[in-house]
């Protein structure tokens, strides 16, 4: 299928979708379907949205947009009030007339104006599903509401589903907005993401596979060290600690010659450093590379002012009037002195043709007689108003005129010679 045939089908499953939650939502809201059929109904309806997860994904690298996502948004947010509209009534038809009042208690408080509880400052995690950021996820969480005493369970429910996305969402999503769920949905998260062996191998891995460094930037070297830092601290909590000897083997391996060779400068032959040694070296390595590369863009910028010709931009209307600045580089023509090639004399002395020619030679712009790489907003031919210097208009008279002057120049300099070597004898 084609790309947009795709993207065609996918914006079609959608549409279908929101009808059938539209459906639904008016069913049971004018009571024509009994229990069973709502459950029948909501069994499909969750197959048909996690689908539709799946192919909103898909949707996201085929055609990127803000409106897609917030169609997405929409659909869940719908889902999720019919899904949790549907919990209540089938939960309700299930318990007992003790049962219902108890329920009905719970709903009256539900209902009622909840105190709200400011959030932390800092800004709930979020997590995916990625099984790498699990353990920092679930820390954060627990410190920011979980361990928290002055809020319910049903709104550490609801930061909890503000705080997942993805597959970590898919996972909760059958849960019902309520005191009882946050701790079943919370479990239900540790059971399928807290896998240890499996989280101890991919830090390991990620430790034992630091990609060699190609070139000698304080950012490289940072990189490096604050990734290696990261996953020994999720291991240490994990309860492994590994040798700081194969750390630093390990980073050592990594740097590029230059900074491989300033690091075996630091060392003895008969003894191994301990890795304190080896972080100090990368913080202090990083910080002198990092002041050698701003001057360097420095360094770089000054070159480029300097080299491309600066042009103060006059606007009059939709005119550009280009006035040239100070001129800080030799002609490209004769080498010599600071100035334009169309003041040289050298360039004043040639034909049209031999201009136009000279031009191409030097690979200088035809229209600004100049080197750059943005598109030329110089002024045009001030003579036809054509995209090339005035000074290469081929006009015959003019270029005959010229070629006429320099041919009495030249006449004029063989008669001045001969009547000074006849003097002469």
């Amino acid at each position: 299928m084609e790309r947009n045939d795709r993207i065609k089908f996918i914006t079609q499953k959608r549409a279908t979708l929101k009808a059938q939650i539209t459906i639904l939502n008016n069913a049971i809201d004018n009571d024509k379907l009994d229990h069973i059929n709502i459950r029948l109904r909501f069994e499909r309806l969750k197959d048909h949205f996690k689908n539709y997860e799946d192919l909103h994904d898909e949707l996201e690298i085929l055609e990127p947009s803000d409106e897609h996502f917030d169609d997405m948004l929409e659909v869940q947010d719908r889902y999720y009030s019919l899904a949790s509209k549907m919990n209540r009534i089938l939960n309700i038809g299930a318990c007992s007339s003790s049962e219902r009042s108890i329920n009905n208690s719970l709903e009256a408080l539900r209902n009622e104006p909840v105190k709200k509880i400011k959030l932390p400052v800092a800004q709930l995690p979020k997590f995916s599903g990625d099984i790498e950021q699990w353990l920092s996820y679930k820390n954060t969480f627990v410190t920011m509401i979980d361990s928290r005493e002055d809020i319910t369970d049903l709104q550490k429910f609801l930061y909890l589903k503000e705080s997942v996305k993805g597959d970590a969402l898919n996972k909760i999503a059958i849960y019902d907005a309520s005191d009882a769920s946050y701790k079943l949905a919370w479990n239900l998260l540790i059971e399928t993401y807290e896998k240890k062996r499996i989280l101890i191998s991919k830090h390991l891995d990620a430790i034992i596979d630091i990609p060699a460094q190609i070139r000698s930037t304080s950012m490289e070297l940072t990189q490096a060290v604050d990734s290696l830092k990261q996953h020994t601290s999720v291991l240490a909590i994990l309860g492994i600690k590994i040798d700081e000897h194969i750390l630093i083997r390990l980073i050592e391996r990594s740097f590029p010659l230059n900074i491989r060779s300033r690091w075996e400068e630091t060392l003895s032959l008969n003894e191994f450093p301990p890795l304190k040694n080896l972080y100090n070296f990368v913080a202090e390595t990083a910080f002198k590379l990092n002041i050698m590369e701003n001057e360097k863009n420095r360094k770089r910028s000054a070159n480029n002012i300097e080299q491309n010709h600066s042009y103060k931009i006059r606007r009059n209307g939709d005119a550009r009037v280009m006035v040239t600045s100070t001129y800080k580089q030799s002609c490209v023509l004769c080498q010599k002195d600071r100035h334009a090639i169309y003041r040289c004399p050298l360039y004043n002395e040639m034909t049209i043709a031999q201009r136009w020619e000279k031009i191409k030679r030097l690979g200088v712009c035809k229209n600004c007689l100049r080197n750059h790489y943005n598109p030329c907003a110089s002024i045009k031919c001030r003579i036809c108003n054509y995209f090339h210097h005035t000074s290469l208009h081929r006009d015959k008279a003019r270029e005959e005129s010229h070629h006429m002057n320099k041919k009495n120049k030249i006449e004029c300099s063989s008669a001045e010679k001969a009547n000074q070597e006849n003097n002469n004898n």
